[in-house]
């Protein structure tokens, strides 16, 4: 098969690029058909389609943005390493269409005639799209990548949340930065949470100090981008929000799974203060922060339990011997700072070991659970008060000698009141032996043990009275010598 036979110059009006040959002034001198078509110009003749840019600027040719690339880094590349390629540059035909072309130029210099430019002009619509295309989506890949890390930060911090103040500033914060919001807030029900209970809270800034009880049967995320999508879905509420600035919105409910079916305990809120786009990767982080609360409360809620029952008595739920110690330190402390006396009450019930003999251990709890609910009532708010083991509590509190002996008064008659049920034909009473001490009479602080140590001994002391009494002891410097040995000889 026999080649076609085209002349050099015919050969370049087909080339799928456009060629011209420039001055150093960026006059044209010469130029292939092609050009001419990419500019715009509606010129069908051949010979008239090369000469048509004879003698233009190739600067006419390029957009505000290309020309101050040509004069600012193309020129300046040619004349010092000679050749560019493949610059990016955008155009402007005569129609006023934008494109983008792919610069390859060459200085063509022999030294001794004028130096001249090649240049090769490649149409790059689709690849400045793709390119775009690929900027956006390395945008949204770093976007997504930033939100993950902030996921992920806050799963840490929440990983160690120690209650649920920890819980909502972390959520807020987390979301804040995910959503770059004017504005965030975490409303909570735990009232409607199961395993938690207490009163709505909130956490964060909210400008119109929102009502959420009206979105208690909304189940999915509510993003407004503007004004007239607050109109639409707001109706109501609008008004208000663009009067507090607010422009947009995003708001994610919190939702936990119950037996009954799914139900809504609180929200997370992002306002805005301009139209915004809100992303489906914000909204989406959101939803994941959101399902962590559910999660996060029923944790909580059992290390809340776990501690309430390592630090309290499963039978009556009074603090137990430890936690006891915990505040007598406090107590102790304070009375030294302050040198106001502080006292224990140990109490010992007589007559139970009966109840126990003669009706069994079962009736035995529900009396010891009778008494604790009466030592309640006896005892004032500020008095800390615990159940040791078997029939054993303790009262202590800032308290001198008189206070000490008035509520033990108070607690003993509160005992000795007759037990309903099975137990009424057993009298109960207590022996409370007190404790007390003064800084102001003994500087040296006993040991939290020590004075409850001191008020068992007085309890004794009030067991072999007769029972049902109360015996007064004061803390004193000759008291901690003796004190355990006087236990042990009262205990045999």
């Amino acid at each position: 098969m026999t080649a076609p036979s085209y002349s050099a110059t015919e050969l370049l009006d087909r080339a799928p690029v456009g060629v011209a040959l420039l001055n150093l002034n960026g006059e044209v001198l010469a130029h292939n058909a092609l050009l001419t078509r990419w500019i715009g110009l509606p010129i069908t003749d051949l010979v008239a389609a090369r000469q048509a840019l004879v003698g233009r600027n190739v600067v006419e040719l390029l957009a505000p943005s290309g020309k101050l690339l040509y004069e600012t880094h193309i020129m300046p590349t040619l004349r010092t390493q000679r050749s560019v390629r493949e610059m990016m540059v955008d155009t402007v035909d005569f129609t006023g269409v934008r494109r983008p072309v792919l610069f390859n130029a060459e200085l063509i210099d022999n030294g001794s005639e004028p130096a001249y430019i090649a240049l090769a002009v490649i149409e790059a619509s689709g690849r400045a799209s793709f390119e775009r295309q690929l900027v956006e989506e390395r945008q949204r890949a770093d976007e997504a990548t930033a939100r993950l890390t902030v996921l992920q930060q806050a799963l840490n911090h929440l990983a160690v949340a120690e209650g649920v103040d920890d819980l909502g500033r972390t959520i807020v914060d987390t979301a804040s930065r995910a959503s770059n919001a004017a504005y965030t807030a975490l409303e909570l029900s735990p009232v409607l949470h199961v395993g938690a209970a207490g009163p709505t809270r909130q956490w964060g800034t909210d400008p119109l100090e929102w009502d959420s009880s009206g979105q208690l049967e909304v189940f999915e995320p509510i993003v407004c981008h503007d004004p007239d999508e607050l109109r639409r879905v707001f109706p109501d509420g609008a008004a208000r929000m663009l009067q507090h600035g607010v422009e947009a919105l995003c708001i994610v409910p919190l939702i936990t799974h119950a037996a009954d079916g799914p139900r809504r305990f609180g929200e997370i809120r992002c306002w805005f203060q301009r139209p915004r786009a809100i992303e489906d990767g914000i909204t989406a982080t959101l939803e994941a922060l959101a399902a962590q609360v559910d999660l996060l409360l029923a944790h909580l809620s059992l290390q809340e339990r776990i501690r309430h029952e390592a630090r309290h008595d499963m039978l009556t739920g009074l603090p137990n011997r430890a936690s006891l110690y915990e505040r007598l330190v406090r107590i102790l402390a304070y009375s030294s700072r302050t040198a106001e006396a502080c006292s224990a009450l140990f109490l010992d019930l007589d007559g139970f070991k009966a109840i126990n003999d003669q009706l069994g251990h079962a009736e035995g709890d529900v009396v010891l659970q009778e008494i604790s609910v009466r030592l309640r009532d006896a005892c004032r708010v500020e008095n800390s008060l615990a159940r040791l083991g078997g029939d054993e509590f303790v009262v202590a509190g800032l308290m001198n000698a008189s206070d000490a002996h008035e509520l033990a008064q108070r607690v003993a008659a509160a005992i000795r009141a007759p037990l309903p049920g099975n137990a009424a034909a057993f009298p109960v009473s207590a022996s409370i032996g007190v404790a007390t001490w003064d800084p102001n009479d003994t500087p040296l602080a006993p040991e939290p043990s020590q004075l409850v140590d001191l008020a068992d001994l007085a309890m004794y002391e009030a067991k072999r009275a007769g029972k049902d009494r109360t015996t007064h002891r004061m803390w004193g410097t000759d008291i901690a010598s003796s004190l355990a040995e006087k236990i042990s000889e009262y205990e045999s």
